[in-house]
């Protein structure tokens, strides 16, 4: 009798657990300990499906957060252009050089957080001009970093949820093993002398690979004896 591995994919656990409740439950002799193993058969899956769930919701939010922020591209672009527009489109005017200290690309490029911040420090300087084509733009970009930040927190929220699921679905995969190994235990004590009667209730068998056979010596490289010296006689 073998355990399966933790690493090893949730799913496969669970049909090892269900191999052996059958099996158990088949033989009058082992049929009451199925009852053993059903509660962590039960529990595992149970846990699947909820681990499941919370990694799918992980996608939907990362999912959402990638449409949020392309929402954010494009309204730091329209206010790149309205800006640009009210200086007369002179990218070296240090007023310009206020909104978009490290150029456009620098907003694009970079991380979640640091572009929450970079959107909300141009509307915040768009607030304090007089031109109403730039006014317009804070409002726009604030909104635009607001559903970005719901979106930012919304995919930490279902990281760390998923993360704790995955925690709780390890702890099901060794309750697991747990049991096929106490029932292993329990059907050695049923058949202490019928060995390949306990294996064939478990799913996993793990065999030993046979031991190379030996090699044999390589024979010695056969020397060649020069032919002897013939002597004419005289």
């Amino acid at each position: 009798m073998a355990v399966r591995v933790l690493r090893s994919a949730p799913s496969e656990h669970v049909e090892d657990l269900a191999y052996l409740m059958a099996r158990l439950k088949g033989d009058p002799q082992a049929a009451e300990l199925a009852t053993d193993v059903e509660p962590a058969w039960t529990s595992l899956r149970s846990q699947i499906e909820d681990w499941d769930a919370k990694r799918h919701a992980v996608q939907e939010s990362q999912t959402s957060l990638k449409i949020q922020n392309r929402v954010v591209d494009n309204a730091v672009r329209v206010a790149h252009g309205a800006i640009l527009d009210a200086l007369d489109r002179n990218r070296h005017s240090p007023k310009f050089l206020t909104f978009f200290p490290r150029g456009l690309m620098a907003v694009y490029r970079a991380s979640y957080q640091d572009k929450l911040t970079m959107v909300r420090s141009i509307a915040e300087t768009c607030t304090a001009e007089s031109d109403p084509k730039i006014l317009q733009q804070a409002e726009l970009l604030r909104a635009a970093a607001e559903q970005m930040d719901a979106a930012f927190r919304r995919r930490s929220e279902t990281r760390v949820a998923e993360s704790a699921a995955y925690g709780r679905l390890q702890t099901r995969k060794i309750e697991a093993m747990n049991t096929c190994r106490w029932i292993g235990l329990h059907l050695t004590g049923l058949f202490p002398f019928n060995h390949e009667r306990v294996r064939t209730f478990f799913r996993v068998n793990y065999c030993q690979p046979n031991s190379p056979a030996p090699e044999e010596p390589a024979a010695p490289a056969a020397v060649e004896t020069p032919p002897a010296e013939v002597k004419l006689a005289s």
